[in-house]
C-alpha cells in the first residue's frame, strides 16, 4: 500500500445483503469518475471496497469478517452495484478518455452442475512476466489469473460474484470503510485474492512480487454445510520463490459455481500494445502467460476430476487494439499439461 489521503464517508449501512434490498447494476458504458477499476471487469466505488486481513473469513450475505473465529469487521455490497461493461460493444471508458479496457482472452470451461455440486477445487500455476514499460502518460492497469465465476453471473439473477487469485500491475485506489484512501499496487507486480460481485468487492492484503516468480493461484472448497446451504472456499495467491502469500475465505449460501477459468488476462486503462508486458525472449516474439499444473475438480468433498475439456476464448469483451492475442487452450482437468495466453510487444 502506498501513500494515504483524505477520509470519505462510509459506503453504507451495515447490514444484509439480499435480492430485495439490492439489484444488480444493469450494463453500461460508463465508468463513473473516481471509481476503481477492479479484476472480473467491473468498476467500483472505492469506499466499497474492502481490504480484509490473510486468513480472515468473509460471510458474503451478511458482510461479517472473522479472524481466528472471532468477529473482526462487519460490512455492507454498498448503495451503488459495480458498474459492467456492456459486452463486446463496450467502447467508451468514464476517465480518463481514450484507455480501453476489457477481458482480453481466457482459457475456460462451464460445466453442467447444480449447487450443491459445485467447482470444489481449482489451481494453476504461472509465472511473473517482465515489467511492463509503457509510454510515457500511459498507466496500464494489467490483472492476469485463474478463477472461478458463478452460474447468476449468465442469468438476470442476484448472485453473480468471481472468485479470483489475481497477479496485477499498476494501482488500485481504495478506501476502506472508516478508513483512509489509499493506492494499493504500483509500477510493479503484486498479488492479492478478491471475491467481487453482487455481494461486494473484496480483497486480501495485496503482497509484491518479482519477475520471474512462479505463483499459485488457488480456489478450494474446504466446506459444506447442507443444514445452511452453506459452502466455504479458500481464495490464495502464493508466491512460491519468495513465500509470499495473499488469501482469504469466503462464506456463501445458494450459489451455483460452476464456471473456471483457468487463465485470464484482463486490462484497463490500455492505449497501445507497448503498454502490454515485453516478451521474457527476444524482440518480436510473443509474450506468453502460461498456466500449468491445472487441476479442476467438483463435487465437494468426493472431489472428482471435472469431465470435460478447456477452450479458448478471445475476443471476450475488450475494445482496444489487436496486440497478436492468441489463447491456447491444451490442458485436460487433471494437472498435465498447459494452457497459453499470449499477445505481440512492439
Amino acid at each position: 500500500m502506498l501513500s494515504s489521503s483524505r477520509n470519505i464517508a462510509i459506503c453504507s449501512f451495515i447490514g444484509v445483503v439480499t435480492a430485495a434490498n439490492i439489484s444488480r447494476s444493469a450494463p453500461t458504458s460508463t465508468v463513473p469518475p473516481g471509481w476503481t477499476r477492479v479484476p472480473s471487469g467491473v468498476a467500483v466505488r472505492p469506499d466499497c471496497i474492502h481490504v480484509v486481513p490473510n486468513n480472515s473469513v468473509v460471510d458474503l450475505e451478511s458482510g461479517t469478517v472473522t479472524l481466528n473465529g472471532s468477529k473482526i469487521a462487519q460490512h455492507s455490497a454498498g448503495p451503488e452495484q459495480p458498474v459492467r461493461p456492456k459486452g463486446n460493444a463496450a467502447a467508451q471508458q468514464g476517465t480518463p478518455p481514450g484507455n480501453y479496457y476489457g477481458w482480453v482472452e481466457a482459457a475456460q470451461e462451464q460445466l453442467n452442475l447444480s449447487n450443491p455440486n459445485n467447482i470444489s477445487h481449482l489451481s494453476a500455476w504461472w509465472n511473473v512476466p517482465p515489467a511492463p514499460v509503457p509510454p510515457s502518460g500511459d498507466n496500464p492497469i494489467i490483472y492476469i489469473w485463474p478463477g472461478i465465476q458463478s452460474d447468476q453471473c449468465l442469468h438476470p439473477n442476484f448472485g453473480c460474484e468471481v472468485l479470483q487469485p489475481v497477479l496485477a500491475w499498476g494501482s488500485a485506489y481504495i478506501c476502506p470503510t472508516g478508513g483512509s484512501c489509499a493506492w494499493y499496487g504500483g509500477n510493479y507486480w503484486w498479488i492479492a485474492s478478491w471475491a467481487v460481485g453482487d455481494y461486494g468487492t473484496w480483497l486480501s492484503q495485496p503482497q509484491q512480487v518479482s519477475v520471474g516468480d512462479w505463483l499459485i493461484g488457488s480456489v478450494i472448497t474446504t466446506s459444506y454445510n447442507s443444514q445452511t446451504d452453506q459452502t466455504a472456499y479458500a481464495i490464495l495467491a502464493q508466491d512460491i520463490i519468495n513465500n509470499n502469500n495473499s488469501g482469504f475465505s469466503i462464506v456463501s449460501a445458494g450459489i451455483t459455481w460452476d464456471w473456471a477459468f483457468a487463465g485470464v488476462l484482463e486490462v484497463w486503462q490500455i492505449n497501445q500494445c507497448s503498454d502490454f508486458p515485453p516478451s521474457q525472449y527476444w524482440s518480436g516474439e510473443p509474450t506468453y502467460s502460461e498456466f500449468e499444473h491445472i487441476f479442476l475438480e467438483t463435487n465437494y468433498p468426493n472431489n472428482n476430476i471435472a469431465t470435460g475439456t478447456w477452450s479458448a476464448w478471445y475476443p471476450i469483451f475488450y475494445n482496444g487494439p489487436d496486440c497478436g492475442f492468441t489463447p491456447y487452450a491444451f490442458s485436460n482437468n487433471s494437472g498435465s499439461y498447459w494452457n497459453d495466453l499470449t499477445w505481440m510487444h512492439p
